[in-house]
């Protein structure tokens, strides 16, 4: 069975710094849902925040930066749900490959997420990385391998981080449109701006300012996250009772 950690009104640092935490320390199958005390943003390890972001106006906004224990690239936690997924690789029973652990890890994800999307929605997964550099520094702006689309916009990505004891999956889902207005005084390359208008994905009908809405549908999404990672656990553990 998984183990839920709720960790409430923290810094994007010290979220970070909790993952790393786990990633190194847990043994035991975990989810860990997290709530950013502010306004946030998140890097890779390998990405240089200052080349691509104005990091002044992210200050004069008050939009806090962390750097993941994970790769990839920025990520606003402005519109999203963030969670991350640690596994002790002796509970994981076939998936070996990063390839394999994302496409399993999203797929359990795009599972517990289709209650919230309409039936006409063409949900899909990313089977080929896209050509081009433009976006790539931006989780959000270019879908990757195994990401979740929906009618050709990403609704789900994530990056990940292995040990010789655990696996460290963080996710994000896209819940509402992003800020175009802010994202053009804080991203340096507007042809970003654009891709990450055309990629994004937002289920929500409300704009993510909205934090009463946001947070009800957080609640919505988080409760069938943990009923399908639960009802799942005896198809990826050695231990069914993991």
């Amino acid at each position: 069975m998984w183990q839920i950690i709720n960790s409430e009104a923290r810094s994007a640092k010290e979220l970070m710094e909790l993952d790393q935490f786990f990633l190194e320390t847990l043994d035991q199958p975990t989810l860990h849902f997290y709530r950013f005390k502010d306004p946030s943003l998140t890097y890779g390890l390998l990405m240089k925040p200052e080349e691509h972001l104005n990091l002044s106006q992210l200050d004069k906004l008050g939009i806090k930066t962390a750097k993941r224990p994970t790769g990839g690239g920025a990520l606003f936690h402005l519109w999203d749900l963030a969670f991350s997924v640690i596994i002790p690789l002796k509970a994981i029973c076939h998936i070996t490959g990063t390839l394999d652990r994302y496409q399993t890890i999203n797929g359990y994800i795009g599972e517990a997420l289709k209650p919230f999307c309409s039936h006409d929605c063409k949900k899909e997964f990313l089977q080929k990385p896209l050509e081009g550099t433009v976006g790539e520094r931006f989780c959000m702006a270019k879908p990757t391998q195994y990401d979740l689309l929906i009618d050709g916009q990403k609704w789900v990505g994530a990056a990940q981080r292995v040990t010789l004891k655990n696996l460290l999956h963080q996710a994000t889902i896209a819940l509402c449109a992003p800020d175009m207005a802010l994202l053009e005084k804080v991203l340096l390359d507007p042809e970003v701006v654009r891709k990450m208008e055309a990629q994004s994905f937002s289920i929500a009908p409300f704009a993510y300012t909205d934090k009463e809405k946001l947070q009800k549908l957080q609640e919505q999404i988080q409760d069938s996250l943990e009923m399908t990672f639960q009802k799942r656990a005896k198809d990826l553990f050695i231990n069914k009772n993991a």
